[in-house]
């Protein structure tokens, strides 16, 4: 799945690896959402609520939170379809977690979208 975005990313699993203040502290207004869907169902609830907000965010952190029996593939093909909504200039940091109090092909994912300018 190609992407014509130049959309900086990076996978990490450790929350001591990346420097949030890069996201958190974008010039604007700030949007946040944590909930729990099935994983088939977590792109169409994304892009109902944030499609306006990806195409103008300066930052962007997503935090998936999946069973240890839901295949990471399944977060490859997410971020792959939301990099397509997404502000080709907007940094993009995300990170998984495994929460085994999750049901197989259930995710919990928080975003926040920072430097919205309305």
């Amino acid at each position: 799945m190609g992407s014509h975005f130049k959309v900086k990313k990076k996978r990490v699993n450790n929350m001591e690896n990346i420097n949030i203040e890069d996201i958190l502290l974008k010039t604007g207004q700030i949007k946040g959402f944590t909930q729990i869907c099935k994983i088939d169902d977590v792109m169409s609830n994304i892009v109902q609520k944030f499609e306006n907000d990806f195409k103008t965010a300066k930052g962007i952190l997503l935090i998936f939170e999946l069973s240890e029996k839901t295949s990471l593939f399944k977060i490859n093909d997410i971020m792959g379809s939301l990099q397509e909504s997404m502000n080709e200039s907007s940094e993009v940091v995300f990170f998984t977690n495994i929460n085994n109090d999750l049901e197989e092909n259930y995710i919990k994912y928080s975003i926040v979208i920072t430097g919205l300018q309305y």
